[in-house]
Order: structure tokens, then sequence, then C-alpha cells
């Protein structure tokens, strides 16, 4: 709960500074939220559907691997 919470504080109040010069769009930040809604729910029921429990353990164990030898890579000056 207490990541949570510090997660939700950075991004309520981590624009607050950029609000007066902020250039926004309504219509393309609402098709991105409905995007994303619709997205996460066919990705959870396809994954349940489709992918084995270990399987998408895996695979997301990999994504981890990948990204931090990635980001290591660039920290060093790669």
């Amino acid at each position: 709960m207490n990541s949570s919470l510090a997660i939700m504080t950075g991004g309520l109040f981590g624009p607050h500074p950029h609000l007066g010069t902020a250039h926004w769009d309504p219509l393309l930040t609402g098709a991105l939220i409905g995007a994303g809604v619709v997205g996460a729910f066919l990705g959870a029921r396809f994954t349940s559907l489709y992918v084995p429990s270990n399987r998408l353990k895996q695979l997301f164990g990999l994504l981890i691997v990948i990204m931090t030898a990635y980001k290591i890579y660039t920290l060093i000056g790669g």
C-alpha cells in the first residue's frame, strides 16, 4: 500500500508545474484512454485463455532480464 501511495502522489502532483504551459488534446487523451482500457481487457482475456501461467511467468522474467541488461548497457555508456 505504501508504494502505491508514493506512485499515486507522484502521478497526481508531478505534472503540476507544467500545467500552465501544457498543450493537450482532449480527443486524443480520450482515444488513448479508451484504447488502453480495451487493450487491457483483451490482453487479460487472451492470456488467461491461451497462455499457460508458467509460460507467462517465464516471459515476464525474460522481459525483466532484457530490460535490466539494456538499462545497464545505457548507463555504462553504450
